[in-house]
């Protein structure tokens, strides 16, 4: 997913979509499972990306709801 391009750290946006939309519900799930809880038992997802799809993504693969999500997104580039 991260590779060295002219000397610079650069990364497969694609990729990491891929892998976070596949690789965190998991986790979020093994979480719960081991806390002996349930998904609905949690308050809050917070999860740390810029992309909004994503985290969209995520959470409807989960199975968690998009308005128990705390994300931070600049929309000043949104018109």
């Amino acid at each position: 997913m991260m590779y060295f391009r002219n000397g610079m750290i650069s990364q497969n946006g694609r990729e990491v979509y891929k892998w976070a939309v596949k690789t965190v519900p998991k986790g979020m799930q093994r979480v719960v499972d081991h806390s002996k809880m349930k998904l609905d038992d949690v308050d809050w997802f917070v999860p740390h990306s810029a992309n909004l799809r994503m985290i969209e993504s995520i959470c409807e693969k989960s199975g968690f709801s998009i308005d128990k999500t705390l994300y931070s997104l600049d929309d000043s580039c949104v018109e």
